[in-house]
């Protein structure tokens, strides 16, 4: 079974197949998976890096998405490349003679998922060729609200209707949420790009972006971006990840959002 994943920003661990270059890895970032390897395993003139041409085959391992944005996505590939250079890993102990330049790289890979600020994001730990699966660390298990994932996924394609009938439906529910009131500070929405929906079957919350953010991060007040907390109107658990997914397109506004009030983006981004 494929998984289809909407606004798919991955970054992804290939292992070299070719007996003559065996054990070595590549780290890459991709908006569509499936198309990447092929143009890894095709070479330069298939759109591969030079890095990984004429070295191949190539297995994509495994990948971590639910990035917020190509940005964020292409930050985490670079201190996942260069783990000694980024300021927010210097605690993970340098590559021993003994270990792959595999396990090494894995062992990064968990250092980074539990540290600032990558451990806030709605990540997914995804291992898409089983047989190289490494057991996590004890004490290097990633956040709760991570999940471990196996088996393949895939960009899910954007809707050629949005210029027809898509349009007009979501000119419909921008006039639906301009007559809906906030769930936390009861002032009226005035247009869905500023609204979170509760996706509870029954439940019809809606409130501001900012409003549930700060309701989720009472209990965490030295956080800017929330990860966990119950809807107002339901009393159900929910991931902000989950909400932020079921809201097609709202990372964006969030970030503007909170740029004007000179908060979390250089974090998030850094």
């Amino acid at each position: 079974m494929v998984v289809e994943v909407e606004g798919f920003f991955g970054v992804y661990l290939l292992f070299c197949t070719n007996p003559k270059y065996k054990g070595r890895i590549y780290i890459g970032f991709t908006v569509n998976p499936e198309r990447r390897i092929l143009q890894h395993n095709g070479g330069k003139q298939k759109g591969g890096a030079w890095k990984t041409s004429g070295r191949g085959p190539w297995d994509m391992v495994l990948i971590v998405h639910g990035f917020p944005s190509d940005i964020a996505a292409l930050r985490f590939e670079w201190a996942w490349q260069h783990p000694h250079v980024s300021r927010r890993l210097t605690h993970v102990p340098r590559k021993t003679k003994k270990q792959s330049s595999f396990d090494f790289h894995l062992l990064v890979l968990y250092h980074m998922l539990r540290v600032a600020p990558w451990n806030r994001l709605p990540l997914t730990l995804r291992w898409l060729r089983q047989e190289y699966h490494r057991e996590l660390p004890p004490l290097l298990q990633p956040p709760l609200h991570m999940p471990l994932a196996y088996g393949q996924v895939r960009a899910k394609p954007i809707a050629k209707t949005q210029g027809e009938g898509g349009a007009e439906a979501e000119g419909a529910v921008q006039l639906q949420s301009a007559s809906q009131r906030c769930r936390v500070c009861y002032d009226k929405l005035q247009s869905k790009e500023d609204a979170l929906h509760c996706f509870h079957p029954g439940c019809s919350m809606t409130a501001h972006i900012l409003c549930l953010a700060k309701l989720f991060l009472r209990n965490e007040p030295d956080h800017l971006i929330p990860v966990e907390g119950l809807c107002p109107s339901c009393g159900n658990s929910v991931l902000w990840g989950d909400l932020i997914r079921y809201k097609k397109g709202c990372y964006g506004d969030l970030e503007e959002i909170s740029q004007t009030q000179g908060h979390w983006v250089d974090e998030l981004h850094s």
